[in-house]
């Protein structure tokens, strides 16, 4: 992992927030955490992290799906990737999951809770190791 990497951690689930934060500073990452979208986008614009891990049932059941969008249309996080984790297909009992979508959910990964620890950590090194080939080829 690379280190002084700043994650943003956004669910209004404090102990979800507490032990996922736990494991990412474990493995030296720093996080900063947001409980709803609003503030999501407030920190993301005053900290620019590396990467955001987003909810989507926060205040509403659809705000992570929100944030993203406007995430990806503002020029100053645009740039900021995004990993969705989240409940709602087993919570609204949906016959399908979610998938990251350049429209629709402009994402680079979407995960399921609970959360397999090893599966988010190696969404965050995939972030990380596509940046470093971006920037290689460039």
């Amino acid at each position: 992992m690379e280190q002084n990497k700043t994650i943003l951690l956004v669910d209004d689930d404090r102990d979800y927030v507490n032990s996922v934060r736990e494991l990412l500073t474990s493995v030296g990452y720093k996080v900063l955490v947001a409980h709803n979208g609003k503030e999501a986008l407030v920190e993301a614009e005053h900290s620019l992290p590396d990467a955001l891990i987003l909810d989507v049932m926060m205040e509403t059941d659809t705000e992570g799906f929100e944030i993203s969008r406007i995430i990806s249309k503002t020029d100053s996080l645009k740039h900021l990737p995004v990993i969705i984790v989240t409940g709602i297909s087993r919570e609204m009992k949906l016959p399908f999951k979610f998938e990251p979508h350049d429209n629709y959910l402009p994402v680079k990964a979407v995960i399921e809770k609970p959360v397999d620890p090893p599966e988010l950590l190696d969404k965050l090194e995939e972030l990380w190791s596509k940046t470093t080939q971006k920037q290689t080829t460039i």
